[in-house]
């Protein structure tokens, strides 16, 4: 499965300044002005800012890390899904020019990934990026995010401590005419681990969509299903490098 690249080499972070704030990713020095397929990895809202810092080393084209605004991560103009994306696809366009793009976005950064529609993007891989915010499970979870991430938890969740008003995405699902992987888990009842934010068939049909439905798995795919996950991301990236 290619887990283990051996290249040995440090890790560097690289700002991009775009209209709307700043973008930092990080990854090799080498991969930074070089050419050919690279794999963005945009993580979700809250993220361990070292989830999956292995990846890098897994898989057989460049790869880049990166945080939502605000999260372990410079802040832009506004906490909103549609500005990160703008920020990210200027800062895509900057740093990576023509170079085709695998996008992974784990949850909050799948729905900015869903968001940035350029053309040198030619595969997404989406972890349960949720098309609704109202999931009942999750609010008590929010809100003690509330101290850092107020704006974040209203904005993005349309939460407060006081309030709840949902958010749909299902327009961005609408609008999507890239191949996408989407990995969902099947578990849906509250717990002690976050379940998955998707009803079943919330992407059952759709023309650009291949699902990927992990029966034991809740929202943390990565961490509970990780050789479905990284067959999945091999997969994506193989696609792109034979299409080039």
């Amino acid at each position: 499965m290619g887990w283990l690249r051996g290249t040995g080499s440090k890790m560097q972070t690289v700002t991009v300044e775009t209209a709307f704030g700043p973008i930092e990713w990080t990854a090799r020095p080498d991969v930074f002005g070089a050419s050919g397929p690279v794999l963005l990895v945009i993580r979700g809202a809250f993220a361990d800012p070292d989830s999956l810092s292995h990846l890098p080393e897994c898989v057989d084209i460049d790869c880049v890390l990166a945080n939502l605004p605000g999260h372990s991560s410079p802040p832009v103009v506004a906490n909103t899904v549609g500005v990160f994306a703008a920020a990210f696809r200027e800062a895509i366009q900057k740093a990576f020019l023509d170079r085709p793009t695998i996008v992974l976005g784990l949850s909050i950064g799948g729905l900015v990934a869903m968001a940035l529609r350029l053309p040198q993007i030619r595969r997404l891989v989406l972890v349960d990026p949720p098309l609704s915010t109202d999931l009942p499970a999750m609010t008590w979870r929010i809100r003690t995010q509330l101290p850092n991430h107020a704006d974040f938890c209203w904005q993005v969740f349309g939460v407060s401590d006081t309030a709840q008003e949902p958010r749909s995405y299902a327009g961005l699902l609408d609008a999507l005419k890239t191949p996408s992987d989407v990995l969902l888990g099947g578990v849906h009842e509250d717990s002690d681990t976050i379940p998955c934010l998707n009803a079943a068939d919330a992407y059952k049909g759709h023309p650009f969509v291949h699902r990927h439905i992990i029966p034991w798995a809740g929202h943390n795919i990565p961490a509970q299903a990780p050789d479905e996950f990284m067959h999945v991301v091999e997969r994506a990236c193989a696609s792109v490098l034979e299409a080039v």
